[in-house]
């Protein structure tokens, strides 16, 4: 068996990587995944656009609208949530401009401000969990090793998964 040398996590894969570095138990991850799953039944429906565009451009698109960023996954590899006509709007534009787009098949924008109704209850989840020093965990949220996980993965649920710079941290 491989010793784990440290780990990261996309989205809800933060959860399973915390498990894998020895910093929660299987229980309590399984349970936190269950409450991050109940508490999403506060939030309104929403969408997400997977589309070849650089952070910054993506940024700049939603500047101002009722979209948001959700996840830099690469260079040119970028998530954007919101409501579903906001969302469907976009896609159709960058269509146009002959942007990569894909519609995600998901129900809620997720790692945006949409998300906001769910913290309360994840943050009480989290409150009851033990965390325990293990191999270091890379979060998504802050693209670091992060020795606070609760805050870490409560922040997660409204702001972007910066997986790209998590990854490269990872590495280095």
């Amino acid at each position: 068996q491989v010793p784990v040398v440290a780990t990261a996590g996309h989205s809800l894969g933060e959860y399973a990587a915390l498990v894998a570095a020895g910093r929660l138990d299987a229980e309590d991850g399984m349970r936190l995944v269950m409450a991050h799953g109940a508490a999403l039944h506060d939030t309104p429906h929403g969408a997400m656009l997977a589309a070849g565009l650089p952070a910054d451009e993506a940024e700049r698109l939603v500047q101002g609208t009722e979209l948001g960023v959700a996840a830099i996954n690469g260079p040119k590899a970028t998530v954007l949530a919101g409501a579903p006509a906001a969302v469907e709007a976009l896609r159709s534009q960058l269509g146009e401009q002959g942007v990569p787009a894909v519609r995600l098949d998901v129900a809620h924008a997720f790692h945006t401000a949409a998300m906001g109704a769910a913290r309360g209850a994840l943050e009480r989840a989290l409150a009851q969990t033990r965390f325990t020093d293990g191999a270091p965990w890379f979060s998504a949220w802050s693209a670091r090793a992060d020795s606070a996980p609760a805050h870490a993965l409560a922040q997660a649920l409204t702001a972007p998964v910066r997986y790209h710079d998590t990854a490269l941290a990872l590495l280095q």
